[in-house]
């Protein structure tokens, strides 16, 4: 690896709690607020079983990310000492011409095709260590190889070294190169193809969620103020539903969308390191709004019912199936429980700064363990107390809690409503901080198909083409947002995405990534520090398994309800 330069700047680091906070901001989003009305359309048993199948799996393949990874960087290794170079992954991949100082040393990142072009060079008669052939990589125990003149040469027993795992603070590897380490050229590719199109379809839906959430609630600011004027131009007016803004509501939309834009661009262009501390208040004020969801309507219980439609007597609640199986129901649950746990694109950016890199998988083990607790617990709570009129995003149910119950009628005591007001400003809040560092991997993703020497940290205008990458990665889908805000079918269509992310690469990488090291270094090979009892073969062909039927049946669901057809 190449040694720090005198008077470079060292990545700050961080604890495996400061790695847990951005995780869950990463993960935490809006779309725990859309469970309850799919818990009462799916019914409740279902959802839970379904979102604790999800929450296993996806934290299972987060294991196998963290694998990969230390595998990647053994990989790296590897191939530099084969190739006598010192180059980095990322200054290797795809460069687009040698400098004076790298003219000799070969891609790092390139496919199999680039090593499989290496002769044979028989090994001296008196060492006794195995050496490359062919493909330029150790051979495997089990095989025998081909020399130019025909003859059959030995299988290698062991390898020269044992693979280094270690996985470095100052560089990074992303999922895109991991893919291409251990899937070639086309696992690159369908990855970026499938990951570019989640997180720019996410950046506009959270753009546009924010922009028209602060325009739902906050439509009185803009009235007091043009009053003050004696301007009524916004008097009588209600913003209810982006589809269908009409005069006022969208210049009051777009100017919220402007301080969404700038917000988004000051924490954007920090790096994810510097955000440790701000990003630890924004997980407090996530469970703390949870929190206090669930206590209250906990409390609701045994206070009074929702509406005349509720069960009469304490405890107040709809009664409902426990389970039931339609298409239709699944095909909403199983999105939403899948979606709303999904940060694996996230994780190379997240693992990287983290100091214990042996506390990896407790750290993201650890988050899904929370989000399902939390997730559950408020989804069951108010699905069994809104029953039907639980809202698409379950805050605006807080909208008229007087601190008892839910009525439209009366003044309210001020501590309800600045309570009410903290609920229904959750899903900007959390928006504010999650969108930027999704819009710091999608900067990362659009930098993984430039040339090397584009996107090498040492080059001169580094920093330059990583903050136009962030600028990419910020400003298109908030413009877009601002003219375009009726997103639930290019949510749906592009969501499908989302499956092969956290269920289908994961595995995928867990799979190839054992399989290469396995023909380098033989028995060596053996467990990365991240190895546990799900590393083993048949639970990565499982997994796969369940994300290709999950997403038949929501795609299948989709069609069937586009269609107007009950199942």
């Amino acid at each position: 690896m190449a040694k720090e330069k005198k008077g470079e700047k060292k990545m700050k680091t961080i604890s495996a709690i400061g790695g847990y906070s951005m995780a869950c901001n990463y993960m935490i989003g809006t779309g725990v607020l859309a469970l309850p009305i799919v818990f009462n359309s799916a019914s409740i048993g279902t959802s839970v079983l379904i979102t604790m199948l999800a929450s296993l799996l996806c934290g299972i393949s987060t294991f196998w990310i963290n694998e990969a990874t230390a595998r990647g960087w053994a990989l790296v290794r590897h191939r530099q000492q084969t190739n006598g170079t010192t180059q980095t992954p990322t200054a290797a991949e795809n460069d687009s011409g040698p400098s004076d100082s790298d003219q000799d040393e070969k891609p790092l990142l390139e496919d199999d095709k680039q090593e499989t072009e290496q002769a044979y060079v028989p090994p001296p008669a008196d060492n006794d260590e195995p050496q490359l052939y062919q493909d330029g990589e150790m051979a495997d125990p089990t095989e025998t190889a081909n020399t130019t003149d025909g003859s059959t040469l030995a299988p290698v027993v062991d390898a020269l070294v044992e693979p280094d795992y270690a996985i470095p603070t100052e560089e990074v590897l992303q999922l895109p190169s991991l893919c291409k380490l251990f899937m070639g050229n086309t696992g690159f590719l369908v990855y970026q193809f499938c990951v570019i199109i989640y997180l720019f379809s996410t950046l506009w839906g959270y753009a546009s969620v924010v922009a028209s959430s602060l325009t739902s609630n906050f439509l009185w600011v803009p009235q007091k103020v043009f009053e003050l004027f004696g301007s009524h131009y916004f008097s009588g007016i209600t913003c209810n539903e982006p589809c269908s803004y009409r005069f006022g509501c969208s210049e009051i939309y777009v100017v919220f969308m402007v301080l969404f834009t700038i917000t988004s661009m000051f924490f954007g262009l920090m790096e994810v390191s510097d955000q440790a501390l701000i990003q630890m208040v924004f997980t407090v004020f996530r469970y703390l709004v949870l929190g206090i969801m669930i206590l209250t309507t906990g409390m609701a219980f045994f206070i009074g019912p929702y509406d005349g439609d509720a069960h009469q007597s304490i405890p107040y609640y709809y009664p409902q199936a426990a389970f039931k199986l339609s298409l239709n129901g699944l095909a909403k649950v199983i999105p939403a429980a899948v979606f709303s746990q999904v940060m694996h694109h996230s994780a190379p950016v997240l693992l990287q700064p983290v100091r214990n890199k042996k506390r990896l998988n407790t750290m993201f083990g650890s988050v899904l363990a929370t989000a399902c607790i939390f997730y559950i617990s408020l989804a069951v709570i108010c699905a069994l107390y809104f029953g039907p009129n639980a809202r698409s995003l379950a805050s605006l149910n807080w909208a008229t809690w007087n601190g008892k119950s839910w009525t439209d009628s009366g003044s309210r005591p001020i501590i309800p409503i600045l309570v009410s007001m903290l609920i229904i400003l959750f899903p900007a809040v959390s928006l504010v901080s999650s969108s930027p560092l999704n819009a710091i991997t999608l900067s990362f993703m659009i930098m993984e198909l430039m040339p090397g020497k584009i996107k090498d940290p040492k080059w001169r205008y580094y920093k330059l083409v990583l903050i136009t990458c962030r600028c990419l990665a910020i400003i298109p889908p908030i413009f877009i947002a601002a003219f375009v805000r009726c997103l639930t079918m290019i949510v749906q269509v592009c969501g499908i995405t989302g499956f092969a992310l956290c269920l289908i690469f994961p595995p995928l990488l867990q799979l190839t990534s054992q399989r290469k090291l396995k023909k380098i270094y033989g028995d060596k090979a053996g467990k990365t520090p991240y190895t546990n009892i799900f590393s083993f073969w048949p639970i990565p062909v499982f997994v796969i398994i369940v994300g290709v039927v999950f997403a038949i049946v929501t795609t299948s669901g989709m069609v069937t309800s586009w269609l107007g057809i009950d199942v």
